[in-house]
């Protein structure tokens, strides 16, 4: 069972995205903001964050500088964005899917699958 933290200053979004994941076995937890999700982040493990790039500008950039700062200590970022054209906001930092929304499910299911299985794997080689 994955466990997801979804970024979002939205309530209904976030609560929406959320109920949609714990349909699907995911555990979640909502932040609605960088302040909130950095606080949540360093206090419990999650497989994988959910970031949508609609998140005031600077909330967004805090939370993709820090995962670089942070490198492989920080969870794998799903992006959500309105447009292919945000792809290059977000410059350097290279998310594990990045998904233009309104996502389909099964893309957003299957970024959130396939990431889990990537850690899975990498840990059973260490």
């Amino acid at each position: 069972m994955e466990h997801v933290l979804v970024i979002d200053e939205d309530p209904r979004r976030a609560g929406a995205l959320t109920l949609l994941l714990e349909d699907f076995g995911c555990r979640v937890q909502q932040a609605g903001g960088a302040a909130e999700a950095l606080v949540k982040l360093h206090r419990d493990c999650f497989d994988v964050v959910v970031l949508d790039l609609e998140l005031s500008l600077m909330e967004s950039w805090i939370i993709l500088r820090r995962a670089r700062q942070e490198g492989g200590a920080f969870p794998p970022i799903v992006v959500l964005a309105s447009t292919e054209e945000a792809a290059e906001w977000i410059g350097d930092y290279r998310p594990a899917a990045f998904l233009v929304k309104p996502a389909p499910t099964f893309s957003l299911l299957g970024a959130i699958k396939g990431v889990s299985a990537t850690l899975q794997a990498g840990a059973a080689q260490h």
